[in-house]
């Protein structure tokens, strides 16, 4: 079986941007038509596990040149790590001795002498967690309105008094000052956060899960600016970036902030737009 470039993204949370930046470093690289353009590439099964692990392992902090390693060894150490009947585990972690980096056969003694040694600088490569969610995925694909819904019901903001506006419309509360600044008096929110009786206290622009998380955060500053509101949100679906006006800090996120969590730091902020 084959995927396309936008298959695998949305198969391994993923983007576009990134599977082509690793294509063209040669870490991950499409096994039909490598060189090719646009749609003509397509990924196998073992890619997608090793896009996986590439997709896991940099969320910890890991760069491309210590993934690289350890995928080079992985192919090293199991030729057939990468096949769907495989449940198999293996450990990266640093060898003081060898002053380097090493992937090996993920034992739990061994990590429970390591760790009473004082040793933690260690990441357990889960492959059998990453073979069942590949398999879920493609069994199971989910579009990024219900990937986005799922996270926003996980916050809580689903339930009594809190509420979700879906693709709302928006009229900016100063219209003359939206006017001077070139934006529109009217817009869409794909997702518009409201606290109890309090009404709006944030916005969400959702975009492709093949695109990065943060491709929306322009539209939604804009109208989070137009009905002055302190918080806005950009996601694919899978990673999330807030924005906080108050201080002009962007930063990612695992998950959205619960409802009581974003009013505390409302009623906190020094600047409330």
């Amino acid at each position: 079986m084959f995927f396309s470039t936008k298959e695998a993204a949305r198969i391994t949370g993923c983007t576009i941007r990134q599977l082509q930046y690793w294509r063209s470093k040669g870490l991950v690289v499409p096994v039909v038509n490598p060189t090719g353009t646009g749609y003509s590439a397509y990924y196998d099964r073992e890619n997608l596990v090793n896009l996986s692990i590439v997709h896991y392992l940099l969320q910890r902090g890991y760069d491309l040149a210590a993934i690289a390693m350890s995928l080079a060894v992985l192919q090293k150490l199991d030729g057939g790590y990468a096949q769907p009947e495989q449940a198999r585990r293996f450990l990266l972690r640093w060898e003081d001795a060898q002053q380097k980096l090493v992937v090996e056969e993920f034992d739990p003694q061994k990590v429970a002498a390591l760790v009473k040694q004082g040793v933690f600088s260690m990441t357990v490569i889960p492959i059998d967690d990453l073979q069942r969610q590949i398999q879920t995925t493609i069994e199971h694909p989910q579009s990024v309105e219900e990937l986005v819904m799922a996270k926003l019901i996980e916050a809580g903001w689903d339930k009594s008094p809190h509420s979700i506006t879906v693709h709302g419309e928006i009229v900016a509360k100063n219209k003359s000052s939206s006017t001077r600044s070139g934006r529109k008096n009217r817009a869409k929110a794909d997702y518009i956060l409201n606290y109890g009786h309090h009404g709006a206290i944030a916005v969400v622009e959702a975009k492709s899960v093949y695109m990065d998380a943060g491709d929306g955060l322009k539209q939604a500053k804009n109208c989070a600016e137009m009905l002055e509101l302190q918080f806005a949100y950009s996601t694919n679906g899978i990673g999330i970036v807030e924005y906080d006006f108050s201080n002009h800090i962007t930063r990612e996120r695992d998950n959205f902030p619960t409802p009581d969590e974003l009013w505390e730091r409302l009623r906190e902020s020094p600047d409330k737009t």
